[in-house]
């Protein structure tokens, strides 16, 4: 038996009830399916074996509803951001501060992007990590660690069959019917996943985009992540660093 997808898009203060909008207007101005209600009601309210995606405290949620089960995809915060920022600025039309009439040069939007809203990313990844920490922690003490399912995005994409033969028993589903599933999906389009945009997504990392990334937390949130059992790595810098800056970071105290 598998679930139902309520088309909830979850977020810490609202929800996007997505099912009730066509595709165009979910991907080009999200805004308007916008309901104004909290997570923790939002998920209170689903039905047993009903499915819902969003970003949210979850850390002690299995103590307030120890039925759900959680699924925790993640990826290195350079992927997402990017990915984050071209769904701004190619497709939404309700994020006019980002717009290529509004900014005419992608790296300098990157830029804008970053300064403006990479903080809301730095959020959820530090949400991540406190789920990360609540389960595998020696000094914590794990809520439930049964309740919860750590999936590399990118490694299910390269490899799905191992990534979904244990998304499957986690989740009670069929291990061939997730991947007919997963394969269905592939060639979709939604609303957060563009098939027609074609870019060389490395470009937007200039010099002063990687600076800007350097002055949030998301290395150290990688690092601990790491430590925590996160199957990420460092992605290397040297691209755009000269041989001063690469001797600088090798002797600071940053991460």
């Amino acid at each position: 038996m598998g679930y139902e997808n309520t088309g909830y898009h979850i977020n810490a203060t609202d929800y996007l009830d997505t099912l009730n909008y066509d595709l165009e207007t979910n991907r080009e101005s999200p805004h308007k399916a916008e309901r104004d209600v909290s997570f923790l009601p939002v998920l209170k309210g689903l039905n047993d074996r009903q499915l819902a995606f969003g970003h949210f405290p979850a850390a002690a949620l299995p103590g307030v509803l120890p039925q759900y089960k959680f699924v925790c995809a993640y990826r290195h915060p350079k992927k997402t951001l990017v990915s984050e920022f071209i769904d701004f600025r190619f497709r939404r039309k309700d994020v006019d501060w980002i717009t290529p009439a509004a900014i005419p040069n992608d790296n300098e939007a990157f830029e804008t992007y970053l300064r403006r809203h990479s903080v809301f990313q730095e959020k959820i990844f530090a949400n991540m990590l406190s789920v990360s920490m609540s389960v595998n922690e020696p000094s914590c003490t794990p809520f439930a660690p049964k309740n919860y399912h750590f999936l590399n995005f990118d490694e299910m994409l390269a490899n799905p069959a191992s990534s979904l033969e244990s998304l499957a028993e986690f989740l009670e589903f069929e291990s061939d019917d997730l991947m007919a599933l997963f394969k269905e999906t592939q060639g979709i389009e939604t609303k957060t996943k563009a098939t027609t945009i074609l870019i060389d997504r490395e470009k937007f990392w200039t010099r002063e985009a990687l600076e800007l990334y350097e002055s949030r937390s998301f290395d150290a949130i990688v690092d601990r992540g790491i430590k925590l059992g996160w199957d990420l790595k460092r992605t290397s810098k040297t691209r755009f660093l000269s041989a001063w800056r690469l001797k600088f970071l090798q002797t600071s105290n940053r991460v």
